[in-house]
């Protein structure tokens, strides 16, 4: 299964507070790989949080809706509301995201 490289690194990292708590937010961009995974393609952005994941938010990209599997820790890609096919070269794809942990 092909991995997603990130472009995102702890100078991304922000701190804020929430419910009296210090969340990181990590921005980042991911390149999907040339052979998409039907099911998502590995996405685990869990090593820039010292305690967990809490959300990753993807944006659209070129043409495709992405959304992240916070369970299986996937990035699925979706065209006109349908998962794209297996091996869809989307190589060319950069995904903007947002992440939020502890």
């Amino acid at each position: 299964m092909a991995t997603i490289n990130y472009d995102a690194d702890n100078s991304g990292m922000n701190i804020m507070r929430a419910v009296g708590r210090q969340m990181r937010v990590l921005t980042g961009k991911a390149t999907m790989s040339d052979s998409y995974t039907t099911g998502g393609e590995d996405f685990d952005v869990s090593a820039f949080f010292a305690k967990e994941t809490i959300a990753v938010l993807p944006a659209n990209s070129g043409g495709y809706t992405f959304e992240y599997d916070h369970d299986n820790k996937k990035l699925l890609a979706y065209e006109a509301g349908v998962e794209a096919t297996a091996a869809t070269d989307l190589s060319s794809v950069v995904v903007p995201f947002v992440a939020f942990g502890y």
